[in-house]
């Protein structure tokens, strides 16, 4: 029996549909991020999950329970929202202190919980300051310690990392994840960066418009992606995708029987850190950007522009490249529905 059990839930925002069916199981030891766009849905199944927004239909099955009809409050499910959300003339302790006097335990308890949770999240020395006197990753810590200290069945995280720098951002995930390690609570976390999600999450949910596109492991996703938008959205640079009749004649691919898939118009898709570039050919160096230990490179060849990915290495010489694929992988997919073939 699943731990996260969601089925059919379906919220619209007057006659637009923010949620369309949306289906998703998962276990207690599951880390679920859902990985979107902005504008797809992804902080609205939160807000539906914690019953902040009202559902049109849809059952929400956690622990065993059902809680779609449960007011807020009797759900047991923490939210940490991107900007934290603490009150500003509080300090940090009694932030983290307010779902625990909301549930009427007493001081004692509310004083031990708190410094067990300051401790887990290395906060001692910044909770008797204000949120203004703290630095963005302190406030996080502070918000993550406010979710968690109530012990939930489940608590969800909106883009928490979203306004922090790269560095700081990478730190905190790592974080969150010995925070799972270490108490074991359940998180879905929200996210439009693919990196994020990648490393975060060891089940993936790829949503747009509201709609689930994909369910799978990080390796997964990437390596088989379900159709033409998960091919495109994950993966920086993206996937090159180019129609059957606009395939460069010199980029030495070998293609597949495409006949057995059917008389219909198919794309091929190819990783940029597959292609292969050697000097002495027809294709002609656009640009080029560095990328810590890499490049990534952008060519024109007599039909399309092409992108590679490459370590860093010397720069390239000479004025003409040749392109090719020895050992990539080919993606097939269907040009009108857009899901993968092969």
């Amino acid at each position: 029996m699943s731990y996260i059990d969601i089925r059919d839930l379906t919220v619209t925002y007057g006659d637009t549909p923010a949620l369309d069916g949306f289906c998703l199981c998962a276990q207690r030891d599951d880390r679920v991020v859902i990985l979107g766009p902005s504008g797809s849905g992804k902080t609205t199944l939160l807000l539906a999950l914690c019953g902040l927004v009202p559902l049109v239909r849809g059952a929400i099955g956690l622990g065993g329970r059902r809680i779609e009809k449960l007011p807020p409050g009797k759900r047991r499910i923490s939210m940490v929202f991107q900007d934290g959300a603490l009150f500003p003339h509080l300090t940090g302790r009694q932030n983290i202190e307010l779902p625990l006097k909301a549930a009427r335990l007493s001081r004692d308890d509310r004083d031990r919980r708190v410094q067990r949770i300051a401790e887990l999240m290395g906060i001692e020395q910044i909770v008797a300051r204000r949120p203004a006197a703290m630095s963005g990753g302190e406030r996080q810590r502070v918000a993550i310690a406010r979710a968690l200290v109530r012990e939930p069945d489940l608590y969800v995280l909106d883009e928490p990392f979203a306004s922090l720098d790269p560095a700081l951002r990478h730190r905190m995930g790592q974080e969150v994840l010995d925070i799972h390690e270490r108490v074991g609570a359940p998180f879905i976390h929200v996210t439009h960066d693919q990196s994020e999600a990648l490393t975060m999450g060891t089940k993936v949910v790829v949503v747009c418009d509201g709609r689930i596109r994909q369910v799978g492991t990080p390796g997964e996703i990437y390596d088989e992606p379900a159709d033409l938008f998960v091919a495109g959205f994950v993966g920086f640079p993206p996937m090159n995708l180019i129609r059957r009749e606009d395939m460069p004649k010199d980029l030495g691919i070998v293609l597949p029987d495409l006949e057995s898939f059917g008389a219909g118009p198919v794309v091929i898709g190819f990783r940029p850190e597959d292609v292969h570039v050697e000097p002495g050919g027809p294709a002609h160096l656009v640009s080029r950007q560095i990328q810590g230990h890499e490049q990534v490179l952008m060519f024109q060849t007599s039909t399309v522009r092409l992108t590679a990915r490459l370590k860093r290495g010397k720069p390239l010489e000479g004025e003409g490249y040749r392109l090719s694929l020895p050992h990539g992988r080919l993606h097939v997919f269907d040009q009108v529905s857009g899901r993968r073939l092969a």
